[in-house]
């Protein structure tokens, strides 16, 4: 699938082993490999007054979101005050507890709306950081794929939107079944054993859901699996700039991340706990595009 074979790109890669460790000592390396280009540093420093404008767009967006919705939940609780105990002091409680979620909501999923944002207003200068990095790495690997036209931003958006539409249809039919008798606490389980067998294969999905059904161990399972997707998708997008010219390559994601699971785990999940930084975090996704050609010729 990969025609570059690891190891041979340049002298300073040598093959490791595919695991976890060693994803992410690659990780470190491509880091230093990232410092050391200088077309990557000067695309870096090219680009870095449009970072700061998507930050700023971005989290302009997120309080334009916040504030009426927290309107809306503050007003909920105050119009289903007259039915239960209602004091000055509940006020302020329900004011507080609004914001603290909407803090929560800022923290959490304000780096994935910045993420997505730089992602897309910044196509083609990702692109190009990643194509520096790799010319560095492999000449010939890069002519080919500088060659190639990349699929424009507009289509892998699309194809994510329908994507998540998909994955929102299949939930009205368990949340009714969830409500009937006897059937309704399977409904979730075997939702999630539907949804997770395409991806991870029948045998670990079967365990997922049946860990997720557990009274005690159920959040902490599916804390894990949504941070499992959750690396899983990283490593994905850092592989966009490949997959936008090779559509074979972007249908068979599930069977590359098979085959190279513990090194791709490894070397995303740091990145993970970079662009989970608010403000900053989604800053550093440039840097870890620069790192994706690394583990691009280290994959099987």
């Amino acid at each position: 699938m990969f025609d570059v074979e690891p190891g041979t790109a340049n002298a300073a890669f040598v093959e490791v082993p595919a695991t976890f460790l060693s994803g992410a000592r690659l990780w470190a390396e491509s880091l230093r490999v990232v410092f050391r280009s200088s077309s990557c540093l000067r695309l870096l420093r090219i680009f870095l007054k449009k970072l700061l404008w998507v930050t700023l767009l971005t989290n302009a967006v997120c309080l334009l979101l916040l504030l009426p919705t927290c309107g809306l939940l503050l007003l909920g609780k105050l119009l289903a005050s007259p039915f239960v105990t209602f004091s000055v002091a509940d006020a302020g409680w329900r004011l507080v507890s609004t914001w603290k979620w909407a803090l929560q909501f800022w923290w959490t999923v304000g780096p994935w709306i910045q993420l997505l944002t730089l992602r897309y207003v910044g196509w083609s200068q990702l692109d190009g950081i990643f194509l520096s990095v790799l010319r560095d790495l492999d000449p010939q690997r890069a002519d080919e794929l500088s060659r190639l036209r990349p699929e424009p931003a507009t289509n892998a958006l699309l194809r994510s939107m329908r994507r998540q539409l998909r994955m929102l249809s299949l939930y009205p039919l368990p949340w009714l079944l969830a409500r009937a008798p006897l059937i309704g606490p399977l409904a979730w389980p075997a939702t999630s054993l539907y949804i997770l067998q395409q991806k991870v294969g029948f045998q670990r999905a079967l365990a997922c859901a049946l860990l997720a059904a557990l009274p005690l161990v159920g959040d902490f399972a599916t804390y894990l699996l949504r941070t499992y997707f959750a690396v899983t998708l990283v490593a994905r997008e850092l592989l966009e700039p490949y997959f936008s010219r090779k559509p074979s390559a972007r249908a068979s994601w599930w069977d590359i991340l098979a085959k190279n699971e513990p090194l791709l785990l490894g070397f995303a999940a740091p990145i993970y706990a970079m662009i989970e930084i608010p403000l900053a975090g989604p800053l550093l996704w440039v840097i870890a595009q620069g790192c994706a050609p690394m583990v691009l010729l280290h994959l099987r």
